[in-house]
């Protein structure tokens, strides 16, 4: 067995690996240690706060802040393949607020570099379980600074706090990796939302068409329906309907048609008989009128 200089012995590499695990990490073939944002925080740094040891030990405790990340990483290669975890206390930065953590690198009393902040803070959530989506914690994205050489300036770094835990001399988890093994998983993540975003872009479309055509034949159906019910008044017009609807009425009906055709007689020979009588009652008017002015007028009646 060859050391590495690390905290433990390491295996030789196998199974495509670039370098030495310790034996820890020394998994069947296909297995890797990649743990999730939630898992760093919700077991792993949970466990370290509550003082509870995890099943496989690998992740040291550091002061990450009087470390170079070149020679940090070169002492713990055998604890991670692309990435590796630490545990680490926040210090108060001597220049800043007293809020703000110490991001300066200082080894053996002289500043090497320091580690900014970009970015925003991402919140983490819990994704199963009753108080799914409950955050639980934060993560910062970091980029290394050096101010020997641009060539050292190729470290990140994602720094998880547990939620309610970022007091000064707390325990943070730390993530230390190449900036181009971020920038390619955050590109990969980025296709695949993109992709995704297309896929459902593109699954919307489709079910609007197909609901844009359905109505489209509906509507069609509908007018279709219509003009089939709605043609001539009379194309179903059945006259048995209208025999079946009076049978047995019939001689009901008839003595009231011939009565109501007796009254309407009788009125009409009413209104002629009137008529003649007031023609009669003009005629008498128009003579009394051309020959008043030549009668005699004998016991109050008008001689002719």
């Amino acid at each position: 067995m060859q050391s590495n200089g690390g905290e433990g012995s390491a295996a030789p590499a196998s199974n495509g690996r670039k370098h030495e695990l310790v034996p820890q990490l020394m998994l069947p073939p296909g297995l890797h240690f990649a743990p999730t944002d939630e898992e760093l925080v919700d077991f792993y740094l949970r466990s370290k706060i509550e003082g509870q040891r995890p099943p496989l030990d690998f992740i040291n405790e550091v002061d990450i802040m009087s470390w170079d990340p070149v020679k940090l990483i070169e002492k713990y290669k055998g604890y991670g393949e692309n990435r590796w975890y630490f545990f680490t206390r926040r210090k108060p930065s001597k220049s800043k607020k007293q809020d703000e953590p110490n991001r300066k690198v200082v080894v053996d009393g002289l500043e090497e570099g320091s580690w900014s902040a970009t970015g925003s803070v991402i919140h983490i959530r819990r994704k199963a379980g009753i108080d799914q989506k409950t955050i639980i914690g934060t993560k910062r994205v970091l980029t290394y600074k050096s101010i020997r050489s641009v060539e050292d300036d190729k470290w990140s770094m994602h720094e998880y706090i547990l939620k309610n835990k970022s007091q000064m001399d707390q325990y943070v988890l730390c993530a230390i990796q190449l900036k181009q093994t971020y920038e390619a998983e955050k590109k990969a993540r980025e296709e695949g939302k993109s992709g995704n975003d297309r896929k459902r872009k593109t699954t919307r479309k489709g079910k609007r068409d197909a609901q844009t055509i359905s109505q489209v034949q509906e509507e069609q159906h509908e007018t279709s329906t219509l003009g089939e019910t709605t043609g001539h008044p009379y194309e179903f017009f059945d006259p048995s309907s209208v025999e079946m609807m009076f049978q047995g009425e019939e001689d009901a009906l008839m003595p009231s048609f011939s009565q109501g055709n007796d009254d309407m007689q009788a009125d009409n020979d009413s209104i002629a008989f009137e008529g003649a009588l007031d023609q009669r009652h003009n005629t008498n008017l128009t003579r009394e009128n051309a020959d008043i002015s030549g009668n005699i007028l004998l016991d109050g009646n008008i001689v002719i």
